[in-house]
């Protein structure tokens, strides 16, 4: 798709300059307590912050001025507990929400298609979200050119709503947006999206862009669970979904995870406890179906540990004594080998 699909507008430049103030300064002069995990530079610390800060928040409908925005930018509060980037998502939390910035090319459809138990397209209510979500922007390597939100004027023209039902009471505009005006066709724009120098527009449905995702509470245990070990995250999700629909969920970065070692296996165990009415079992990244017997993870990596009880796997399905090719491990941690047609949570991993 011709990326000119949507003209960008001018910022001169600001914003990015911007961003790179905003971290730096929040780092430096940032206040309030932060408990959690900071991730610089490839480095974690699992400490407890003391800075000073005064904050001023920005609610009013219209956009802020650039100038306004540095002003905000130098005394907004530290956008994330933690923060985790590659080259196709970063994630973070902020104000007990989970956040998940991907990048990728997709219409609005194909966005909403990628969501996982828990999570909803995000939603902007404040300024410091606002700077939060940005923040994690800047992070990314080779950034999309922007990215959906979870919002739509579907219903009624220039009457935009949140997916969530929330106030749609705060908006980064500029003073020619939302136009309803795709400059290729002239057809309708009717989904939000945010440019890379956060900038809002209106978009039309064809548009490519990558999206964030939003978790409204880390503490909301009944669909999801997240955490890391090692250099690698995981989301350990409730939900009812056969093996090969669990393949194909596609969130740029992430895949269903490999257990490779005793502590990998264990600290995904830890997170699966975590969870509320947890499901029956949850799918892995690993089946056997090119060879029987031969089970392989869908990441390439050596299939050289397992969690197999004596009599696993055997291939063979209680229910109808069909095959059984793909990996699935029990909510108490035993693995065995299902037929795919269970309907299972799963975990996913970024390396």
């Amino acid at each position: 798709m011709d990326i000119n699909n949507e003209k960008k507008p001018s910022s001169g430049g600001k914003y990015k300059g911007l961003i790179i103030v905003f971290l730096f300064a929040v780092v430096a002069t940032t206040a309030g307590k932060i408990s959690g995990t900071l991730i610089k530079n490839g480095l974690e610390a699992d400490e407890e912050q003391t800075t000073e800060t005064t904050t001023e928040v920005i609610t009013e409908n219209q956009p802020v001025s650039t100038e306004e925005q540095l002003v905000e930018a130098e005394t907004t509060e530290v956008p994330s507990e933690y923060v985790e980037k590659s080259q196709f998502s970063a994630s973070g939390v902020f104000d007990n929400h989970e956040y998940i910035v991907c990048n990728g090319n997709f219409t609005i459809k194909e966005a909403e298609e990628r969501q996982i138990p828990g999570y909803h397209l995000a939603t902007i209510t404040s300024t410091d979200e606002f700077f939060s979500i940005m923040g994690l922007i800047d992070l990314l390597d080779n950034q999309s050119k922007g990215y959906w939100l979870g919002a739509n004027d579907e219903d009624k023209e220039g009457d935009f709503k949140w997916c969530t039902g929330e106030k749609f009471d705060y908006n980064q505009w500029p003073p020619d947006q939302p136009d309803n005006n795709d400059v290729n066709t002239g057809g309708p724009e009717n989904y939000l999206g945010i440019w890379t120098d956060g900038i809002w527009n209106d978009f039309s449905e064809n548009e490519e862009l990558g999206f964030v995702l939003e978790k409204d509470s880390v503490d909301d245990k009944e669909f999801s669970v997240s955490g890391k070990y090692g250099n690698h995250e995981y989301i350990v999700c409730n939900a009812e979904i056969e093996a090969t629909e669990a393949a194909e969920i596609d969130i740029p970065g992430y895949h269903l995870a490999s257990i490779t070692s005793i502590g990998e296996h264990d600290f995904i165990m830890s997170l699966i406890d975590q969870l509320d009415n947890k499901s029956d079992g949850f799918w892995l990244g690993a089946s056997d179906v090119d060879e029987e017997g031969d089970f392989k993870w869908y990441t390439g990596e050596q299939f050289n540990f397992n969690k197999w009880p004596p009599e696993q796997p055997d291939n063979k399905d209680a229910d109808t004594g069909g095959p059984e090719n793909y990996l699935g491990i029990w909510n108490d941690g035993i693995w065995n080998d299902f037929s795919g047609k269970q309907k299972f949570g799963f975990v996913l991993e970024k390396d």
